[in-house]
């Protein structure tokens, strides 16, 4: 079952065939790349839903394709977990300022693994669906505002048609009205029409009782505005409608406009007046969303890497944003009001024209991407891709284009050639004329037909005979320029069945090739019925989903009463009749270690006080533990005594358990900052210590008094006497501070032997260095290692000699460079003449002795430029170089090195053994040399016939007496 298609980037192939094994046997598809490029091009091909991206990758690493892959509009909202084993928090910090989601520390644990990657892949899927939600609120919000405008509209023709008969009211009738007689300055009587129930949810009768609940209702905040607007009105005034926020009788706060008349006698006195109380909570809400809608507008306009600009019906530029001026180079005052022509190569400026005048004559130019050439301020066209909407308003009609600088796609498409056969998906080049012209190697997996068959058979062919003309379409719509939008249809297996596949393609520049991938979707189509089926059931059950509400009355500091919402059941599992028959449910069904805490909160609301959310655990009556929050509103009368209050209880399960995983993170960051291998150490622009490892201690033997002073400088001071070149580890301590930004990766020399690594990067904040990372890696027995392995790999190991295999590669460059100079070389193979009877008589031991003894003088025989090797045995080999561009010369200079070889080996070996618990003792040996002699020049033979040669001549030595030499006829 595909659980999802994830993009896994790493250099390192065993760090990347671990992560694809994992993640396939969760059933997960997963694009393997092991490179930053590769990514970018795998990505480009087919847009993955998670992508897991190395950092330290050589080349291009992996927060340059984090960049690259947030510049593009395609790629920008797939998340992306970095990985890495470096346990710098800056890193972290800079993967964050990048757009990383998450991040997964090396090596890997399975369980952290599947569980990061499950969660970030939901919470994409979830965007993805809030994003079309998004969508459809903001429409139904342009709608009530439209509704909410035509309704004012109406309202006011009304009541300016109705002023001369309703004079008194003419200003505010709405919902309800109310009437306030005065004496001396003083309310002394209050009438509510019925429709204040309406408004209010109270009736008249309620506020004629309760001469404060028109107070009372008003909510906390708004009530000395309210207060504030009553004494004005008492004092005599005018003034304008206020609009506050009121809580009604079942808890719901409603925003209203309370709008007053004032009737004075005929001096001025202050007899009575009228209000009008309008509910306007839609009209509150509506224009909260539309604050919302324009801020969310302009925030994306200035912080898109797109270039938006305006332009009005003349085609003159009325809008510029910041990725506007970064993409054209000119500011905003350069261009207002300037004619879009500016922005384009003079070739465009007919077709420009054109169409300004269709739109002139009422004809819609929106709706279409299209390809095109824009005209930098410095004079430079760069390909761009631009899509063209209008709009219309009271000023006129408007244009608005989103142009997106595609310089690094042309170039990717150029490139993607190169990549072709490292797709994970079906790639293939199609003719327009519907043959394959190339495939990759997936086309044979997933269908089982050879790459001949495919290449013989027109594409026609493959296709389902339902699907051919679908898929033709599409095609014709590629090919016109359109944009290569997925389509799928059923292509044709060897065996007879059929495999969906879905399709991405793209024509070539010339229009003459298609550039197609191809992904088998079979298993996703089986399985989008029951998807479908899984939705519906979920979104049932989300639409159940809601907190609950419950209601305390309060009389003389004590509970007498409590009402819970319905929706009770969904959050406790208990019932508001089970809540109503046992008064004590509510705090049985606290976990017992929170119960103390929820009683002293619900003592603090009784004395009266105002007290924050509480978040504390309860047991479902299923038995189920779960988190839930507690907030509650105060009600109290004029006198500030408490009557009831209300509050919400909401599950916050999933939060919690998000804020322990974000714990654990955290630990887990420490952990691995103390547990890696490299010494650790954060300075900051005053070269103070800001964090350190134990392991940096110990590297360095730092004393206690160093780190309690946290002084870099003192520390460098004291590490100096350390190292083997004390003042060029200072140079490169002092180059990287006078330059902030600099990296550097180098390896210093301690004088007891050691080899470390050192990486320096800076320190970033807000795009700001704030300091500089050290780290060090001890690499003593990796070089040691590396060392041996080229050791064994060229060198003799009892002579230290060059072995055959170095002496074949300096023969053939011995041969190259006879090529280029034209003059001869020599080559020589020695065997000792009386080497056996020694191995026989005294052992391989004394044997060995014999060849170590023979090796010096071979080299004292010959030049530095000169080679000498062990062939193996007793045969040794000395390879002469630039002799003389005359062939007898040549030979006459090989003859006195040959005779100087031969008189040496034969002078006699005084050869020391000591034997445990005996006395050592020197063996005399007489042992002489037999050599072959073969000139070379030019390629005329290869390196193998050149020894073979020198071999056979060495035997006619042995063969005319030994102890001589001969050259090869």
């Amino acid at each position: 079952m595909n659980q999802g298609a994830i993009l896994v980037v790493d250099d390192t192939l065993a760090s990347l065939k671990l992560l694809t094994d994992i993640l396939a046997a969760e059933g997960y598809q997963v694009h393997p790349a092991d490179s930053g490029e590769l990514a970018l091009a795998s990505v480009e091909a087919s847009l993955p839903e998670l992508i897991l991206l190395d950092i330290r990758m050589p080349g291009m690493d992996g927060f340059e394709v984090l960049r690259r892959l947030k510049a593009q509009e395609r790629s920008r909202d797939i998340p992306v977990i970095l990985l890495t084993a470096f346990a710098d928090i800056e890193y972290r910090v800079e993967g964050f300022k990048l757009g990383a989601v998450d991040f997964i520390s090396k090596p890997f644990q399975r369980d952290e693994l599947l569980a990061r990657v499950h969660t970030h892949l939901d919470l994409f899927h979830l965007r993805i669906r809030l994003e079309h939600q998004t969508a459809e609120l903001r429409q139904t919000c342009e709608q009530l505002q439209i509704a909410t405008s035509s309704e004012r509209k109406q309202a006011e023709e009304s009541l300016r048609a109705s002023e001369a008969r309703y004079k008194r009211i003419t200003e505010g009738l709405t919902d309800y009205q109310y009437t306030v007689r005065i004496e001396n300055g003083h309310a002394v009587e209050t009438r509510q029409s019925p429709a204040c129930v309406t408004v209010t949810g109270y009736t008249a009768e309620e506020f004629a009782a309760d001469p404060y609940l028109w107070i009372q209702m008003v909510a906390t905040d708004d009530r000395e505005r309210v207060r504030e607007h009553v004494r004005q009105i008492l004092a005599g005034k005018d003034i304008p409608p206020i609009e506050h926020r009121i809580i009604r009788k079942d808890g719901e706060v409603r925003w209203v406009s309370d709008t007053t008349i004032l009737l004075r006698d005929a001096f001025g006195k202050l007899l009575s007046y009228d209000g009008v109380i309008k509910d306007i909570t839609g009209r509150k809400q509506a224009e909260e969303a539309l604050r919302a809608s324009a801020a969310r507008y302009h925030a994306i306009t200035e912080t898109t890497t797109y270039a938006i600009v305006t332009a009005d019906i003349s085609g003159n530029i009325k809008g510029w944003n910041a990725g506007a001026e970064k993409t054209f180079g000119y500011t905003k005052a350069d261009v207002l009001g300037k004619p879009l022509t500016m922005l384009m190569p003079q070739r465009y400026y007919e077709a420009h024209l054109g169409g300004i005048g269709r739109a002139r004559a009422g004809r819609h130019v929106s709706g279409k991407v299209v390809e095109l050439h824009g005209l930098t301020r410095a004079g430079i066209e760069f390909p761009m891709e631009l899509s063209l909407s209008e709009w219309e308003t009271m000023e006129g009609r408007f244009f608005t284009g989103i142009i997106r600088d595609i310089s690094e796609r042309k170039q990717a498409e150029e490139n993607l050639q190169r990549f072709f056969n490292l797709v994970p998906d079906m790639a293939c080049i199609v003719s327009t004329e519907g043959h394959f012209l190339k495939i990759n190697p997936m086309w044979q997996a997933a269908l089982g037909y050879t790459e001949q068959e495919i290449l013989a058979t027109p594409l026609i062919e493959f296709i389902h005979p339902d699907d051919r003309d679908a898929t033709m379409k599409q095609v014709a719509q590629i090919l016109a320029g359109e944009p290569a939008l997925l389509f799928s249809n059923r292509y044709r297996c060897k065996d007879g069945s059929y495999k969906w596949l879905e399709w991405r393609a793209t024509p070539a520049m010339n229009k003459t090739l298609l550039f197609a991938l191809a992904r088998d979707t079979t298993e996703r189509k089986q399985m989008e019925e029951e998807l479908r089926e899984s939705e519906a059931r979920y979104k049932r059950i989300t639409e159940g989903i809601t907190d609950y509400q419950y209601t305390v009355r309060v009389e003389n500091g004590r509970a007498v009463e409590t009402r819970q919402s319905p929706a009770c059941v969904t959050v406790t599992g208990y019932t508001a009749r089970e809540f109503a028959a046992d008064p004590y449910l509510w705090i049985r069904m606290v976990v017992p270690e929170d119960r103390e805490r929820v009683r002293g909160q619900v003592q603090q609301i009784l004395a009266g006080n105002d007290v924050p959310p509480i978040e504390h655990q309860i047991t479902r009556k299923d038995g189920e533990t779960r988190w839930v929050s507690d907030t509650t509103i105060l009600f109290r009368d004029a006198s500030g005594k408490l009557l009831s209050y209300d509050g919400v209880v909401s599950d916050i399960t999933k939060r919690k358990q998000a804020e322990i995983k974000i714990i654990k993170s955290l630990s887990l960051l420490n952990a691995t900052l103390e547990s890696t291998n490299d010494a650790i150490l954060v300075v900051d622009l005053n070269n103070t210590w800001v964090l350190h490892n134990q392991r940096f201690i110990d590297l360095w033997h730092i004393t206690d008094e160093i780190i309690a002073a946290k002084d870099d400088r003192a520390a460098l001071s004291y590490v100096l006497n350390q190292l083997e070149d004390a003042e060029g580890f200072l140079d490169k301590v002092r180059e990287l501070y006078s330059t902030p930004k600099a990296n550097s990766c180098d390896v210093i020399k301690f004088k007891d032997g050691r080899i470390i690594e050192r990486n320096s990067i800076p320190q970033f904040i807000g795009g700001e260095v704030v300091g500089r990372v050290w780290s060090f890696r001890d690499i003593t027995e990796r070089k040691q290692v590396e060392e041996h392995i080229r050791s064994l790999a060229f060198y003799d190991a009892l002579t230290q000699l060059p072995n055959r295999r170095m002496l074949n590669d300096r023969l053939g460059q011995a041969m190259a460079a006879s090529k280029r100079s034209g003059l001869y070389g020599a080559l020589m193979f020695l065997d000792l003449d009386n080497f056996k009877p020694l191995n026989d008589t005294y052992g391989h031991e004394i044997g060995d002795l014999l060849l170590v003894e023979v090796a010096r003088r071979l080299i004292g025989c010959n030049r530095e430029m000169d080679t000498v090797a062990r062939f193996g045995g007793d045969e040794f080999v000395v390879m002469l170089s630039e002799l003389a561009a005359s062939k007898a010369e040549s030979i006459a200079q090989a003859s006195i090195v040959a005779e100087k070889i031969r008189a040496t080996l034969a002078e006699p070996y005084l050869l020391s053994r000591k034997q445990e618990g005996k006395a050592e003792i020197t063996i005399e040996h007489h042992c002489t040399s037999s050599i072959g002699v073969v000139l070379f020049i030019d390629h005329e033979a290869s390196p193998a016939d050149i020894i073979k040669w020198a071999d056979m001549a060495m035997y006619q030595a042995k063969d005319g007496g030994r102890n001589r030499f001969c050259f090869y006829e």
